[in-house]
Parts: structure tokens; C-alpha cells; sequence
């Protein structure tokens, strides 16, 4: 599942700048679609903030009622408001992006996962329990040296094993740069 937050941070890179600086997101909304139902994936309290040079902080709770095994499918649809909404396209896998399987984001089996995960039992790798993970602040930065367009962003995530929908959600957020 973690997997799946960092590709929701990632929905709102672009490529082709060197711009590094202090991106702030504000007005961050992460809501089940309105045909969610029982979908087994459910996330709340979830929080991202980005401080300096493009760090994203990111902290919330997650369940499933099913285990998580690979593939996991998940299809990020991100629109940027430019008078009108405009498609995030997909380049370098960053932005409006079909990932077959997210698994493969996970760390590597021989490699351990990082201790604040491991402190809270938060999986870092498939396949993941049926549970409830609580991710603390955590920090990530893979999202280092990579352009953010100050904007409105909208999007959608969906979530899909084998066909069968694990979760749906949509999401608004601005960022700017401070």
C-alpha cells in the first residue's frame, strides 16, 4: 500500500526543468468516488506536505478487508487547471499513468524496510495482510530535481486486482511555489 501513496505523490511531477525549491500543496482532498461502496481499500487521515527541495511528507491510515497480492493495477488519471482542465500526460511514469503492477515498487526482498515502517508493521512490499496500517510522517524523496507546476490539480486513482476493483478515489489539491 505504500506503493500506492508514493504514486499518488507522483501524479504531479513533470519532467524537462531543474527547478528544486520550496513547493507547498495546499487544499489537499483525497475522497472515496461516489460509486466506491465496498471496495476492500480504504484510506483516511491521509496528509502530504512538501517541504524544502521537493521533500514530501506523507502520514495516514490504511485497510484492506482482502490481502493484496501482485499485480496490483493502479490508474492515476491527473488533470491540470489551465483556464480549462487539461490531461497530466504520462512521461517517465510520472503523471496520468496506467502502473500494471505496483508491486514492483516496492523494496527489494533482500533489503529491509525502512524502520519507521517496520516500527508501525506498515508493509513495504507485496503481498500486504488484510489489516490496518497507520503510516506515520514518513519522508520520501524520490520526487528530488523534478519539475512541480505551481496550479490546480485535479485526479482519480483506481485500484484493481485481477479485474476486481480494490478502491477508487479522486482527489483536488494546489501547488504552489513559496
Amino acid at each position: 500500500m505504500f506503493q500506492i501513496i508514493l504514486l499518488i505523490l507522483m501524479v504531479v511531477s513533470c519532467s524537462n526543468s531543474n527547478y528544486v525549491g520550496t513547493v507547498q500543496i495546499r487544499d489537499f482532498v483525497l475522497n472515496k468516488c461516489t460509486n466506491s461502496g465496498n471496495d476492500p481499500i480504504s484510506v483516511n487521515n491521509f496528509t502530504i506536505e512538501f517541504g524544502n527541495h521537493l521533500v514530501p511528507i506523507v502520514s495516514g491510515t490504511f485497510s484492506t478487508s482482502v490481502d493484496l497480492n501482485s499485480p496490483i493495477e493502479v490508474s492515476i488519471d491527473v488533470k491540470r487547471k489551465v483556464i480549462f482542465w487539461i490531461e497530466v500526460p504520462c512521461v517517465d511514469n510520472l503523471g496520468s499513468c496506467t502502473y500494471k503492477d505496483v508491486c514492483i515498487f516496492g523494496i527489494a526482498k533482500n533489503k529491509p524496510c525502512p524502520p519507521i515502517l517496520n516500527v508501525n508493521k506498515v508493509p513495504c512490499r507485496c503481498p500486504i495482510k488484510k489489516g490496518t496500517y497507520i503510516i506515520p510522517e514518513s519522508i520520501g524523496s524520490f520526487l528530488e530535481n523534478t519539475a512541480i507546476y505551481s496550479g490546480y490539480y485535479k485526479g482519480n486513482v483506481i485500484i484493481k486486482n485481477d479485474k476486481q476493483r480494490l478502491g477508487c478515489y479522486d482527489m483536488t489539491f494546489e501547488l504552489y511555489n513559496s
